[in-house]
């Protein structure tokens, strides 16, 4: 499947939190100190897989043939872990 969007992004790789925070210049070091082009397309492409993911999560739940059984299969779950944080 190929695709093309448009994202507005502003970032940025100088200044800011990135000269202050240890875990952004960490971050910036294991990335191998990205240009903004490269930052942008790497921040979209995580946000849009974290999408895909979560369309994949609602088809998997609301199928009509399992939702009755995933609803009761969680609503026994939390009861249970509702039962041990009581006591």
């Amino acid at each position: 499947m190929l695709g093309e969007t448009t994202l507005p992004l502003i970032l940025g790789v100088v200044g800011g939190s990135i000269g202050i925070v240890p875990a952004v210049k960490l971050n910036h070091a294991l990335m191998d100190n990205p240009t903004v082009n490269e930052l942008t397309s790497t921040i979209a492409a995580v946000g849009l897989a974290q999408n895909l993911a979560a369309v994949h999560w609602c088809r998997l739940v609301y199928k009509p043939a399992t939702w009755h059984y995933r609803q009761s299969h969680w609503h026994s779950k939390w009861v249970r872990r509702q039962q041990k944080c009581q006591r």
